[in-house]
Formats: C-alpha cells, structure tokens, sequence
C-alpha cells in the first residue's frame, strides 16, 4: 500500500518548530494612540461608588497618569468584586479553583465572588436583565460582539488600554507579548482593547485520512472542489458496499453553524471576515453566490446529508461521514469516540480552505471586561484578570477545554497535552494566522439569519436558480432586523 502522507510532516515537523513559529511572530503588544474614532471611555465619576484617589507611590512615566489608575494599594484591602462567567461542564470547577485561589493568595486583601452561568447565551440573558436592575458584576467572561453591545448602549465596559499599559498595575512587556497578538486583535475596536482573551477556539475540518488513501485520494483537500470530490467518492463507497445502513451517508454532514458557513466563504473569495458587516452586510454577492451553488450542487448530487443525531462523533467514527466540520473541542471528543469504536483509522483535523495558498482559521471566544466602577474596583478586577490570564490558569483550564490558551508560554507547558491529542497538537501553527469572526456588535443577531438563510438552501423543494432569491431575501431581512433592533 502506498506510504500514509504524515500530516504533521506537511503542517509542521515538530512541536518544537510550532511553538517557534508562534513566538517569532508575537512582537511587544503596545497598543496605538487614541484616534478620532474611538470607543468613548465611561469615566468613574459614573459609577455607583467613588472614592478619592491617592497619587500611586510607584514613581510614574508619563506626566498624565490617569485618574483612575492613582489608587492607593492599601485602600483595595476588603474590596469585593463580582465576577460572571460563561463556563459551565467541566470549566466551570477550574474557574470557581482559580477564584479561590485568587481570594487566599492575593496581596491586596480583594474578594472575588464567582457566578458561572453556563454559557453565552445565559449570560447575556443575566446581564440584560441586571442592566434593568442596576445589579452589574464588575468583571465579565463574554464574546467581543456582546461586550459591543453593552458598550454602545450602556457605555459600561471599560477599554483597558490605560491598565494593560500602566506601569504600576499593567503587563510588563514579557507578560503583553505572550499573548497571542492574533487573539488580541479580536477585542480591540476602533484602536481600543476593549478586553482580554479568555481562550480561544478555532472553526475546524475533522478528517479521516485512512479512509480517504482507501477511496484513492492520496493528498489532503485544500479547496472546496477537493471536498466535494472526497464526499462523492465517500457517498458512492457507501451506497456500494454491503451494508444497507450506510446508503446515503459518507460526505460532508450538513451544518449550518453561521461559523462554519463564513470559514466556507473565505474559500470562495469572502475577504477580511473579522470586518465582515462593519459597514453593512451584503450577502448577494459573487462570494456567496459561489459558495451557496457549490453546497446546493454537492446536496442534490447526494455528496452531502443532515444526520439525525446532532452530534457527529459516532458517525465519523464509524465511516458515515469522512469528514464534518467542528470546533477545536471537537477534536478531543472525537478522539475519545475513536478509542470507544476501537477505531485504529489515522484522522486529522484541518483548517478550511482559504482564498488562495493561505488556509483560513477564524477564532472566537469569550474574553475578560471590566464594567465602570469606581476605581478602587476597577483596579480590583483588573488585577483579577491579569491573574486569571497568567500561564498557570491557562493551562488549567486548556485541559479542561480543548480550546487554545491565551498563552504562549501556557502553550509551551502543555507538553503532555500536547503528546496525547496530537490531533489538536496540529492546530498550533495557525495561531499566527488567525483571524477573528465578525467583531460587530450586530453579528449576534445576523448569525442567525445567516444560518436560517442557509437551512433553506438544504431543502428537497430548493432549486439551484432559487440561490440568487435567497441571498437577496437573507440581504434584505438582514436590513430589517437591524433597523427594528436601533
């Protein structure tokens, strides 16, 4: 049989050589000087508390320090703070350990009470309904995009550009250059940081390599034309084997995650997604078009196919499906479900096809805000922040997760992980080309339009010349939607 392609070999040669690559191209984070479009800076003066602050006793460097930064250390003794969180399964343990920790260990005498609401969507629902309270917590866990809408309606997250960069309270250079600047640049807005990333997930191809060499196919896909060839030939495998179960299963699981869609996008020339909407969207383009005909030709040709059971593991496990599309996670489920199925096949993940020789790696995440307070609080959740993003916590709660560390150095300690999900191993190298989902606040309500859009695109009663009609409808809903929600 002819030699297995190793697709560490094609990505990378050594984990050693991925974490290289990743800190040759983090330079120093400083972030720019405020332009004329700026995210308006709420002032403590609007907070529910004050206090009058006393010059920092560390000798400053610039003449205006800002008001909120002159805290006295010794006056955040009995402070207490709130922080709401996204995380819930097995994160949610890791995080409540970290705030405890923070509690025993911090020097400043600060308490932090932990409220995890189990996921995003929960705890926009909480907030929307604190704002109404006046019930805030200081410090919050969320997407960009939800952040942006407290921000734009409210004025109550604080940007950190004033803490990141202080020089009593701030990251030292070493501390600001391990994050990733790919994943800094999904919450900076308008020449702001309006927070700090949490963790970070990537859109994903889960793919079984053993099984495509056996269809014939010897190099991996590297453009939606060599998907769609993949998912017929696994399709046509299926139905002429002898197992009757399997008729009509072996391409592509349908998914319509407004994600997974734009990561597809990308393939088709959809170009700088992290600005996708900024300045309006408009699906009813060539980019679109092309991609929502090709996925309409693999569906009527039978390439492609809606699973009853929503979670595609023990399809890909068992040959139904060569590849699906996922999240990074994915990737450690997947592993525990080959070992379930006794499974020996070589699988891999991939990142989706880019416009071009460059692959296309969309991120997302929740990311760490401070709500306005008075100062002495803001600096307390500031200092709260900086310690839950510190190596050690990141690496806690990567293996919690499967989803990537902020952290480079938490990167580089991860060498177990590492060796026992080489699947997710192989992701490293694209942390440097990285981009984020759309930043706008208004993708919260247009992903799920984007996704209805394409739902309709995957019905028996759908004609080809129909694509054009539903990217204008999904055009004009979108318009409408976002005028009724001003």
């Amino acid at each position: 049989m002819p030699r297995r392609p190793n697709l560490s070999n094609i990505l990378l040669k050594s984990t050693t050589l991925a974490l290289c690559l990743i800190t040759a191209c983090q330079p120093v984070f400083t972030l720019p000087p405020p332009s004329s479009n700026t995210t308006k800076t709420p002032s403590s003066s609007t907070a529910s508390s004050k206090t009058t602050a006393e010059p920092a006793k560390t000798p400053v460097k610039t003449p205006t320090r800002p008001g909120h930064l002159l805290v006295d250390a010794a006056k955040l003794k009995g402070t207490v703070i709130q922080l709401w969180h996204p995380f819930g399964g097995t994160k949610e343990p890791i995080i409540d350990e970290m705030v405890v920790r923070f509690n025993q260990e911090n020097e400043w005498g600060i308490h932090v009470e932990s409220r995890g609401l189990g996921s995003s969507g929960m705890l926009f629902s909480q907030m929307q309904n604190a704002l109404v309270k006046n019930e805030l917590p200081n410090v919050l866990a969320a997407p960009i995009q939800q952040l942006q809408i407290w921000q734009e309606d409210k004025n109550i997250v604080i940007p950190l550009d004033d803490y990141f960069n202080d020089p009593e309270w701030g990251l030292s250079p070493t501390e600001a250059a391990d994050i990733p600047r790919s994943f800094l640049q999904q919450d900076q807005i308008n020449d702001h940081l309006l927070a700090l990333p949490a963790q970070r997930t990537t859109q994903i191809i889960l793919y079984n390599q053993t099984w495509a060499e056996e269809l014939g196919f010897r190099t991996l896909p590297v453009s939606p034309q060599d998907f769609g060839k993949q998912a017929c030939a696994a399709v046509k495998a299926n139905l002429t084997d002898d197992i009757k179960e399997n008729d009509g299963t072996g391409g592509w699981i349908i998914n319509t995650d407004a994600e997974s869609l734009l990561a597809w996008m990308v393939g088709f020339g959809l170009e700088s997604p992290a600005e996708f909407g900024a300045k309006g969207y408009t699906f009813n383009n060539q980019q679109f078009r092309d991609g929502f005909e090709f996925f309409k030709e693999l569906y009527d040709e039978g390439c492609i196919w809606s699973p009853r059971n929503p979670t595609p593991y023990d399809y890909f496990a068992s040959r139904n499906t060569l590849f699906y599309s996922g999240t990074l996670e994915d990737s450690i489920s997947q592993a525990d479900t080959m070992r379930r199925f006794d499974n020996s096949d070589t699988w891999t993940i991939l990142p989706y096809p880019g416009n071009g020789q460059k692959p296309t790696v969309l991120i997302n995440g929740p990311s760490y805000a401070i709500l306005v307070d008075s100062p002495e609080k803001q600096i307390a959740s500031w200092l709260l922040i900086r310690w839950l993003v510190s190596p050690e916590n990141q690496v806690a709660l990567t293996e919690s997760s499967g989803a990537w560390p902020a952290s480079v150095t938490a990167l580089e300690s991860l060498t177990a992980y590492r060796q026992k999900h080489p699947q997710w191993a192989n992701s490293l190298p694209w942390i440097p080309i990285a981009q984020p989902i759309p930043r706008s606040s208004s993708w919260v309500i247009v992903r799920n339009i984007f996704s209805d859009a394409a739902w309709q695109l995957f019905q028996t009663n759908t004609t080809p010349e129909s694509t054009p009609a539903i990217l204008r409808e999904l055009d004009q809903t979108v318009q409408e939607v976002l005028k009724k929600s001003k």
